[in-house]
């Protein structure tokens, strides 16, 4: 969460979301790793944790979360 609030940010000051601007790469814990997309078009982003160091959450794909609120998937949320 606290990459998308850094995304918002970036957004609300260059009108745009850029890589560039996350600065939060590992979640706090450090068991993940955070990765950024942009989405073409629409001009969102996704944002993806995956889980290092054979990190085990019970989920079989990594946790994402775009620019409109949606996270998948759901039932590891």
């Amino acid at each position: 969460m606290q990459a998308s609030s850094e995304l918002e940010q970036c957004y609300t000051r260059t009108y745009a979301y850029a890589a560039s601007c996350l600065e939060t790469t590992q979640s706090p814990e450090q068991n993940y790793t955070i990765g950024f997309s942009s989405e073409d078009g629409d001009g969102g982003y996704t944002l993806t944790a995956t889980a290092r160091n054979g990190q085990d959450d019970g989920c079989d794909a990594p946790l994402t979360l775009n620019a409109k609120g949606t996270q998948a998937p759901d039932e590891c949320w």
